[in-house]
């Protein structure tokens, strides 16, 4: 019943996000051996109550390389501790030297794609762009975006190992090159970015590794994420019957930003293990079993927004859960949250004539979702 790989779910897997939600909105997947949760309100519950729903997946039988030993795997009190000076660390930042910075990435890039009749928005806007604002960042200086994005790919699609279990040692080596990566900088006498901050501040907090772990994962969140969700945003608001770009110039950018984080988010599902036994939606969930929690279902559930289907850039979408919540809530949101808006907004004020050329390719992903190539006619205003 859940074959989020099959052409058609690829194409569109609101369908058949939409079917589970009717019939089974907490579904048992024998060949995951997972529950797959899509209603907002049982997914807002397993994501707050760390307590029961923990992220800490090896508990529940899964292998995990220890280059993946970061904060994502702590659950409070131990993941409260990285997390309130990671959380420093990003507020630390000159966010206004950022924003100047990559307006000025963002410029460039559409300029030089506006130059083509027809350019590849992913290729020439949306990676080069998400990888300036990440690596600025953290003040990663030494990373090349070919590298970083095919060790970024890897680890997407190691994502899916579960659907697709060769994925798996691919992705695990391409953690530890990102891991060195960031490590190699973390030992430098650089002091830029949230790097040079933590190493300057994390004394004690965790070991090393996992600090460099937690980096690496931010590294990697903040470029192949954010790249899809420049992607999917900007084809959302083109292919939409209820939203155009200029709408953008107009609209409060929180609400049409959180409108589109809850539409065209790109991260599709996250993990967690019940650490003792729990019930949902009727069904008793056993301890040390997986429960995946559908973040796309969720943001689409006419319970919690009327006409979920429909971009409303307007819409109040507080209870949105693209960067998740309770403990484990995105750090990194106000970055992601930055890129987009800047992003789109440049495009709105200078491109607002830009056009879709075709329908995009999908990438063949379950867990980050979004096009592996869409060209787009960049038309600047006159």
């Amino acid at each position: 019943m859940f074959d989020p790989l099959s052409e058609g779910a690829l194409r569109d897997p609101f369908q058949l996000y939409d079917r589970l939600r009717v019939e089974t909105p907490v579904y048992f997947d024998e060949r995951l051996q997972a529950w797959i949760i899509t209603r907002h309100r049982d997914a807002a519950r397993v994501l707050s109550e760390h307590q029961t729903f923990g992220t800490d997946i090896r508990k529940a039988g899964v292998e995990i390389p220890d280059s993946s030993n970061s904060i994502q795997l702590l659950d409070p009190p131990e993941h409260g501790t990285i997390n309130r000076v990671l959380v420093r660390g990003c507020r630390a930042q000159d966010w206004q030297q950022l924003r100047g910075s990559l307006l000025k990435e963002i410029s460039y890039r559409l300029n030089v794609a506006a130059g083509h009749h027809s350019a590849d928005f992913c290729k020439e806007v949306a990676a080069p762009v998400a990888f300036h604002a990440i690596t600025t960042f953290l003040g990663l200086r030494d990373a090349e975006l070919d590298a970083v994005h095919e060790w970024s790919t890897a680890i997407v699609n190691a994502m899916d190992s579960g659907l697709n279990p060769s994925a798996a040692a691919p992705g695990a080596a391409a953690r530890d090159q990102l891991t060195e990566l960031v490590t190699q900088e973390y030992h430098s006498d650089r002091s830029e970015g949230l790097i040079g901050w933590m190493r300057q501040h994390s004394s004690g907090v965790a070991p090393t590794s996992t600090i460099t772990n937690t980096l690496r994962a931010m590294l990697h969140a903040g470029y192949a994420p954010v790249a899809k969700l420049l992607a999917n945003a900007l084809h959302a608001v083109l292919a939409s019957s209820s939203a155009c770009l200029t709408q953008l110039q107009i609209c409060d950018h929180e609400r049409w930003s959180g409108e589109l984080l809850r539409y065209a988010t790109p991260v599709h599902a996250v993990c967690r293990v019940t650490n003792t036994e729990s019930e949902i939606g009727g069904y008793r969930i056993h301890p040390n079993q997986e429960v995946v929690v559908l973040l796309a279902a969720a943001n689409r559930d006419p319970e919690v927004f009327p006409d979920p289907h429909l971009l409303l850039l307007q819409r109040d979408t507080t209870a949105a859960l693209a960067f998740g919540c309770g403990p484990h809530y995105c750090p990194g949101a106000s970055l992601a949250t930055l890129v987009l808006v800047s992003c789109l907004g440049l495009i709105a004020t200078r491109f607002a004539r830009t056009r879709l050329i075709g329908d995009p390719e999908p990438l063949p992903n379950a867990v980050l979702r979004g096009p592996a190539h869409m060209m787009v006619h960049l038309i600047p205003e006159s």
